[in-house]
């Protein structure tokens, strides 16, 4: 667990619409973690844990560095988190 942006970051947290535009998330373990309606835009997700990670409705763009892992059906194209 850590503080990022005023927010407890780890697995299974419930992150729904936190702001993490622009901030590091490098390494994040965030795996089974609530991020509905997060705001992504311009974070470094570089090695984090998303396995398992609710995403809907998340916003991105600008992303940099590749997850370790993502939940099934998402994917990190271009800087922008695509998923069902």
């Amino acid at each position: 667990w850590s503080v990022v942006g005023g927010y407890l970051v780890g697995p299974t947290a419930n992150l729904t619409r936190a702001n993490f535009a622009g901030r590091n998330l490098s390494s994040a373990n965030l795996s089974s973690a609530n991020l509905t309606g997060a705001v992504l835009t311009g974070a470094s997700l570089n090695g984090a844990n998303l396995s398992g990670a609710t995403l809907t409705g998340v916003v991105s763009g600008g992303i940099s560095g590749t997850p370790a892992s993502l939940p099934p059906l998402w994917a990190l194209i271009g800087g922008v988190l695509v998923g069902p």
